[in-house]
């Protein structure tokens, strides 16, 4: 019984966090244009719940950058994820539609072809996009990025891609340590 309600805790949690994160792209990848497009940065971490962060009120663990962050950006507190799997989150953030309308609802599913994706959208109105760190997009997924890197030290390489374009950054970490740090 105690197993299974942390199991559930864990899994709402993380939906809350991802889904606050789709909520900010689909906002900002309006068509409009603003008087100053915004710079999008969106951190994922597998098993990172909501209230593991400073900024949401964890005292335990200090994350003094992500809290600069939320305080200075946009920072949500109420959101929910589609599934726990991590490609068929990711892929349903990334659309805006359920796993199974996207057709990739099962675990190591890549992006199905000709589905577009937040980077897509975002390159219409002037976006430079990258993905850094883990995909788990499959190539379709890839594709839609104009910059990819497993390291998370090129981040500078991709500024310097984006030049003087507005950036979207998608960063997903493999465990939610690393984000810490």
């Amino acid at each position: 019984m105690i197993i299974e309600r942390l199991n559930a805790d864990w899994r709402w949690r993380r939906i809350l966090l991802l889904t606050m994160m789709l909520v900010l792209l689909f906002a900002c990848a309006s068509k409009e244009k603003a008087a100053s497009p915004k710079n999008l940065l969106v951190l994922v971490a597998d098993d990172l719940g909501w209230h593991d962060l400073t900024c949401y009120g964890k005292p335990f663990v200090l994350t003094p950058n992500i809290d600069r962050l939320a305080r200075e950006g946009i920072r949500f507190t109420q959101a929910m994820l589609t599934t726990p799997q991590c490609n068929p989150s990711r892929i349903s953030m990334l659309t805006g539609q359920y796993p199974h309308e996207t057709g990739a609802e099962d675990l190591h599913v890549p992006t199905p072809e000709n589905l577009p994706m937040v980077p897509a959208y975002l390159a219409e109105v002037g976006y430079y996009s990258g993905l850094l760190k883990k995909s788990h997009l499959g190539p379709a997924g890839d594709a839609q990025f104009d910059y990819l890197s497993a390291k998370l030290d090129d981040f500078s390489t991709f500024l310097d891609g984006a030049d003087q374009q507005p950036f979207f950054l998608w960063v997903d970490f493999i465990d939610s340590t690393s984000i810490l740090q």
